[in-house]
């Protein structure tokens, strides 16, 4: 998963053995500009009538799959990703450039400065309120991720 000045980005790919990937995507603004990039018959991505939440069905057998998005007036997206049927593996979800983990599959993306959270979160990754859907990395509240303190470079996360 990644970000830059597109939008955000969605990608499973395998080594060559057939999984299927699912989850939901939320949000407390709106989804916007949905695509998705798609291989199996049975795949889908659909985004509901408040366009609040989008979930999703990708198979994937060596190649790319995923989808791509835009938040409007959002302060963050929550995500709970599967693969199989089963909780993704955190180590097997890689996020921006340094392809660093959350430390769960169920993780939100918040903008700094955004206090509410849900008990049933488990990995918090803020970002900063100048950079919101911009081109900085975020750090979590878990110790996952690039962490406070450490430098954010002028690149997507």
């Amino acid at each position: 998963m990644w970000q830059d000045k597109e939008g955000l980005h969605l990608r499973t790919t395998t080594a060559g053995t057939e999984h299927i990937f699912s989850g939901t995507i939320r949000t407390n603004g709106r989804f916007v500009d949905v695509f998705g990039k798609m291989s199996g018959n049975d795949d889908y991505s659909r985004v509901n009538g408040d366009r609040d939440k989008i979930t999703f069905q990708f198979t994937n057998m060596g190649g790319e799959a995923g989808i791509d998005f835009a938040v409007k007036a959002g302060k963050y997206i929550k995500f709970d990703l599967s693969m199989d049927g089963d909780k993704t593996d955190p180590a097997n979800i890689f996020i921006g450039s340094d392809e660093w983990h959350p430390g769960s599959c169920q993780f939100t993306i918040r903008q700094d400065g955004e206090q509410e959270k849900d008990s049933s979160d488990r990995t918090i990754i803020i970002v900063d309120d100048d950079f919101w859907w911009g081109w900085n990395f975020p750090h979590s509240d878990r110790g996952h991720g690039p962490g406070p303190g450490r430098s954010r470079h002028g690149r997507h996360w």
